[in-house]
């Protein structure tokens, strides 16, 4: 800035004065007056440039900025905010605040120049020229108040509210679909020229809403869009209801249609669970509800389409729940079909189209459930790792299976090794054999287990097929000759001896042979298989099966043969001797489709389907409604027509239909009835 001569006397006097003089200032001598939004201020606003003195520095020139200083509406000011001063005054004419405000100030302000604020002035509303939505419609759910209540105003022409005009707004609704209704009080007198409508709702979910406001004279006004969404869910339904299935099986499609109080479709996701579940109480595990459980609905409709229950039962109902509210299914039945079933000793398992189940005792986790935690299970359980088997096999403490593609997977107990996992550890899930062996069966025993290969090998393993040997074999071995000399088609693993079907029907045992088990003649164990008594003159057989101390084969002709202890008429030939180290015949020429031999006892099911029992009758195994031994068939109770049958510690059947029924002990629940009453002298059915 230009001061240089005039600010000499000040520079003269300062080196006469140890204080440095200030520098010049700027002072607002004409000051901002009150106005209208819009209108220029009036005189125009004056700066001056002074001394420290107080008198004008007339030389100066530098340019001067003014601006707003106190701004209580955040406004701008249009106009010239810079100038020149002219004798050291700068005049800012045409300076306009549009935004009306109570309070504002100005500062003036220069290059090496004290600055300056003017006096507190006010900008009042223009005159009344049209309606303006002073608070705007917020985007609200159906039914709820706009929050903050919409404002109406009736402003000037920039906005500003006219305290003083008066007048009765109207507002209405327009956009959305068609005939929305806009609740509450819609016509308000203004006050302080503002119309305060506060208790306005829509209960119709919609986009690009917009209120339009009106009064005379001025013209009609629409809000910005806004949207309404629904309520939170206040009424849930089922409206396509669960339908009986199959374990393990999805179930048909269920649909849940969930609306707010007014009919909208909420948003809200829609969980479903097991509302009813009739395995909730003690002695055996909840069912349970797997897939997809929680769904966003499609306008207000959400569809579960892969939902399914493990655990069979009458009486499950689903229920559905959005936000705070909930509805239950009507009732379901979740059933089982078996094709295949095997007793042990305490437990049972079985094969159905949903995957593989056990009940029973779940000492060491044979259920194979996964957890092995609890005690026992007297309802079908899934057995866990969604594995597709088309074989199963239990023994007495160990569960396996063979997988549609030929792997062997075993679990439960493992004491001797009988799961094949080359350790002696238990496992409460299937775990597959080791080996890398292609199998087409597997046949569990008492502490051993077999299974034949695709290339109709034979491996064992588990306890040694021997009297009083305790060696343990952890994973699969070779039998003597299999697959090469022997080709077998099937095999039975019993209590430390097995027995082998060859694809030429000849019957081969081995192991343990105390009581004449393997049928050879003679009462001396054998490691390696050798052929049953009678094959070198034509016996042939067409299936066996190996128990705890005997062995029963069935031949082509329908007919039973079996060997080994018969201490209880367990071979069936109608009397009852110490044992028989060759094969006898059952008597009472029935027709034989199918035979199984478990502890003491063996069962077989005829050509027309009827099953009978003979043997050991401890606990009803017999199934015919006493306890009292028979060494010759006697039907089992209940007039069943089996498909096939087998025998442990208990015995069970499968129908045509796919229905099981199991008889004798029962303290584990190893029946299946969702009991444990301690025996059943005749067949009940399995839950399903």
């Amino acid at each position: 800035m230009g001061i240089a001569s005039a600010a000499a006397p000040f520079l003269s006097g300062a080196c006469s004065n140890p204080t440095e003089a200030p520098p010049p200032r700027l002072v607002f001598v004409t000051q901002p007056t009150a106005t209208i939004a819009g209108t220029p201020i009036s005189p125009a606003v004056q700066v001056m440039v002074q001394t420290a003195s107080g008198t004008p520095l007339t030389s100066a020139t530098d340019p001067i900025s003014i601006a707003l200083g106190t701004n209580p509406t955040s406004a701008t000011m249009r106009g010239t905010t810079t100038a020149s001063p002219i004798n050291g005054v700068a005049t800012f004419a045409g300076l306009a605040i549009e935004t009306a405000g109570v309070g504002y100030t100005l500062t003036a302000s220069a290059p090496s120049l004290t600055g300056a604020t003017s006096a507190a002035f006010d900008v009042s509303a223009g005159a009344p020229s049209q309606l303006w939505f002073r608070t705007q419609p917020a985007n609200i759910r159906a039914g709820s108040l706009f929050t903050p209540p919409v404002e109406v105003a009736i402003a000037d022409v920039f906005h500003n509210t006219v305290a003083s005009a008066s007048g009765l707004i109207t507002v209405a609704l327009a956009g959305g679909p068609t005939n929305p209704a806009l609740l509450g009080t819609r016509t308000l007198a203004t006050e302080g020229g503002v119309a305060r409508f506060g208790d306005l709702s829509i209960q119709t979910a919609a986009t690009g809403y917009t209120i339009v406001a009106s009064t005379a004279p001025y013209p009609s006004v629409s809000s910005a869009p806004f949207s309404v969404a629904a309520a939170a869910p206040a009424r849930i339904a089922f409206t396509v209801q669960p339908a009986d299935a199959q374990g393990n099986i999805v179930m048909p499609r269920v649909e849940v249609t969930v609306r707010d109080a007014f009919g909208n479709a909420p948003p809200d996701t829609v969980t479903v669970a097991i509302g009813v579940n009739p395995w909730s109480g003690p002695g055996t595990r909840p069912g349970k509800l797997s897939g997809t459980l929680t769904r966003a609905p499609a306008n207000g409709v959400a569809s579960f389409t892969d939902l399914k229950v493990d655990k069979p039962a009458s009486g499950y109902t689903l229920r559905a729940t959005a936000g705070p509210v909930s509805s239950e299914s009507t009732p379901f039945h979740v059933g089982l079909t078996f094709s295949s079933i095997s007793a042990g000793v305490v437990h049972t398992c079985g094969l159905t189209s949903g995957g593989a189940y056990c009940w029973g005792d779940n000492y060491n986790g044979r259920l194979g459930a996964g957890t092995g935690i609890f005690a026992a299970d007297s309802v079908p359980t899934l057995v866990s790792g969604g594995l597709i088997l088309g074989a199963i096999a239990v023994g007495a403490n160990q569960s396996c299976g063979v997988t549609t593609d030929h792997v062997a997977y075993c679990w439960g107990a493992n004491d001797s090794g009988e799961l094949g996992t080359s350790t002696t550890t238990p496992s409460p899930t299937p775990m597959p054999v080791r080996g890398n062996l292609s199998f087409m069966s597997i046949s569990a025993g008492w502490s051993d287990t077999c299974g034949v290969t695709t290339q109709n090998a034979v491996y064992c393993w588990g306890a040694r097929m021997a009297t009083g040997d305790t060696t343990r074999i952890t994973a699969p071995v070779l039998v003597a000759g299999a697959g090469t000399t022997l080709r077998f088609a099937s095999v039975s693993a019993g209590e430390q001896f097995a027995c082998g079907l060859t694809v030429d029907e000849v019957v081969y045992c081995w192991g343990r042979n105390d009581f004449g088990q393997l049928g050879n003649g003679a009462t001396v164990d054998s490691p390696g298989p050798v052929a049953v008594a009678g094959s070198e003159s034509g016996l042939r057989f067409t299936g066996v099966s190996a128990g705890t101390d005997a062995a029963c084969g069935l031949t082509p002709a329908a007919a039973v043969y079996c060997w080994g202890a018969n201490n209880d008429g367990q071979l069936g030939n109608g009397a009852p001797t110490s044992y028989s180290s060759t094969p006898v015949l059952v008597t009472g020429g029935l027709p034989f489709a199918a035979v199984s031999v478990g502890a003491g006892a063996a069962c077989g099911v005829t050509t027309d389907h009827t099953p009978y029992c003979w043997g050991f009758n401890w606990s009803g195994r017999l199934g015919n409604g006493t306890e009292t031994n028979s060494a010759a068939p006697v039907a089992v109770s209940g007039g069943l027509a089996f498909m096939s049958i087998t025998l442990g510690f208990h015995g069970c059947g499968i129908t045509s239909t796919g229905a099981a029924y199991c008889w004798s002990s029962n303290d584990y629940g190893q029946l299946g009835d969702g009991t444990r009453v301690l025996m059943r002298l005749a067949p009940v059915p399995v839950i399903q």
